[in-house]
């Protein structure tokens, strides 16, 4: 079911071929609504719920550029010739299968991109309607991951997962850059803050404890 906090409306899809999370953020009274980590191959799901709400896509935001989370873009991309935005460092490893990791772990190559838009390019913030969203440099997980806050709803890829350890095995992956990434998250951002991850269900952030998540990282 939609997640409905202010003006926003969030709805969860369940990408079943890899197991991700993708997010469509819609605003009240605004016919274009932002698609986050689009991970289905065909996006299906994505383009029959836009269609069924008669909206279009404002902007595609990638928390980062594993192939999980960006499967869908260019079908996307070809149905409603929407922005992409993400990382300079993401937008230079999706055009990549080797460094998307698709052709690794899927034997398939995914390759999207670049970006129309990275966060240094755009202050790290962007006016979508009336609401203003917060872009994140978080590496950690990937050197080129970021964060996503709008109003009280934090999208965190795979920074921030309930109850799983962040992989940071990973090409571009550091230990001590995901500890700073989590640190911040913590000291920025209210306890009551709605974390929405890259894999698993949505929670709160007073649900988990930055020391336990330090400890599992390091």
């Amino acid at each position: 079911m939609p997640k409905v906090n202010d003006s926003v409306t969030i709805t969860l899809f369940a990408n079943m071929t890899y197991d991700s999370r993708t997010y469509v953020i819609a605003q009240n009274g605004y016919n274009a609504s932002i698609v986050i980590d689009p991970g289905s191959p065909d996006a299906k799901a994505v383009m029959d719920f836009l269609g069924k709400h008669d909206t279009e896509i404002a902007f595609i935001i990638l928390t980062h550029e594993h192939f999980d989370h960006i499967a869908g873009v260019i079908a996307l991309k070809q149905r409603y010739h929407c922005k992409l935005i993400c990382s300079q460092e993401c937008s230079e490893r999706i055009g990549d299968p080797k460094k998307n990791l698709s052709r690794y772990l899927t034997g398939l190559d995914y390759i999207c991109g670049p970006a129309d838009y990275t966060c240094e390019e755009i202050y790290h913030q962007l006016q979508w309607g009336g609401v203003t969203i917060r872009l994140i440099n978080t590496p950690g997980h990937s050197s080129g991951s970021i964060c996503v806050a709008i109003q009280n709803h934090l999208f965190t890829g795979d920074t921030l997962v309930f109850n799983t350890k962040t992989v940071v095995k990973l090409p571009g992956g550091n230990k001590h850059d995901l500890n700073e990434s989590i640190h911040y998250i913590f000291t920025h951002f209210d306890k009551k803050t709605f974390i929405y991850p890259g894999h698993g269900e949505s929670f709160r952030l007073e649900e988990v404890e930055k020391g336990e998540i330090l400890t599992l990282s390091a």
